[in-house]
Parts: C-alpha cells; structure tokens; sequence
C-alpha cells in the first residue's frame, strides 16, 4: 500500500459552519477542489473545464441528478486525466461536469478562491481516504 498525505485547508464560512479545501493541479494549472464527504460523486466546474481543458464532452444526462442546491441539474460527462494533488497522480477516470457558478460567486463573496471542482465520497472511497481535521490532512491509501 502507498500512502499520500496532503494539507488541507478548512476555512469557517461562518460559525461552527466550515468547507474543506485542498490545493491540486490539472494539466499544470493549479487549482482549488472543495472536499465535500456528503456528495456522492466528484465533479468539475463546467465553465473551467470548457477553458482549460482539450477534452471533449462525451455526452449529456438529461436524467435527474439531487444535490448541489438544485434537483433539476443539467449533467455531463467527460474524462479526467492529468488531475494531481501533491504527489499523487489521479488515474485517469470519467467525470461529471455542472455549472457551478452559483457556489463560486458564494465563495467570492465570502473571499474564498475560485474551486475548479468538489472531490466526493467516490473519490475518498476509491482512495481509502481519511480526514484528520486536527492535523488538517487527507491521507489517501493507494492499494
């Protein structure tokens, strides 16, 4: 088994209410990702996946998807490649794009960064991941 351990950052939007965030880089760029354990799956924002990416979109959900804030979201889907947080190297994987303007204008309000994305419970499944919010760290467990 192989081991990553990454900082991560929690910031109290306000009190006793905090969002975790850690720092990552797809294809060079760095960027920002929202760890959000209650979402079921990973996502990217579409609007930064349109500008920074050469993948295409490979097709369009038109079925129902519950979270975010909206239960009537528009879905699509592509590949994820070339995704790293710290020194792990993210397998090439598909991934949900959703616009996710509405939750970036909320943190620039709140003067947080931009996020490109929120890793979900099926990345922290997959990884054998655990949150150590005392050490402030997220340690995958690649087997």
């Amino acid at each position: 088994m192989k081991q990553y351990t990454i900082k991560i950052q929690l910031l109290e939007l306000e009190e006793d209410s905090f969002h975790l965030f850690i720092n990552g880089r797809w294809n060079g760029k760095k960027i920002t990702l929202c760890l959000d354990t209650g979402a079921s799956q990973s996502c990217f924002d579409l609007n930064f996946f349109k500008t920074e990416s050469t993948q295409e979109i490979i097709s369009v959900d038109e079925g129902i998807k519950v979270g975010i804030g909206d239960s009537n979201l528009k879905v699509k889907n592509s590949i994820l490649n070339q995704l790293s947080i710290g020194r792990f190297k993210v397998p090439e994987s598909s991934i949900i794009l959703l616009d996710l303007h509405h939750i970036n204008d909320a943190y620039q309000q709140l003067k947080i960064p931009t996020i490109a994305g929120i890793l979900g419970s099926d990345f922290f499944t997959k990884h054998n991941a655990v949150i150590d919010y005392f050490h402030k760290t997220l340690t995958l467990n690649i087997l």
